[in-house]
């Protein structure tokens, strides 16, 4: 396999006008949940989403 991708990283700076990054969790099962409390500090906007629901 090629690796196609540039050879340097992107890098941003911090701003007040860039949107938060935003995770998606597939899964409430005990990885999803850890996953979710690892990020819950991190500046990104966190979604779980469940196959069941518990409202």
């Amino acid at each position: 396999m090629v690796n196609t991708a540039p050879s340097n990283p992107v890098t941003t700076t911090a701003s007040s006008t860039l949107t938060p990054q935003r995770v998606v969790i597939v899964g409430g099962g005990f990885g999803g949940l850890y996953a979710a409390q690892a990020l819950r500090r991190s500046p990104v906007e966190v979604t779980l989403i469940d196959r069941r629901n518990f409202q």
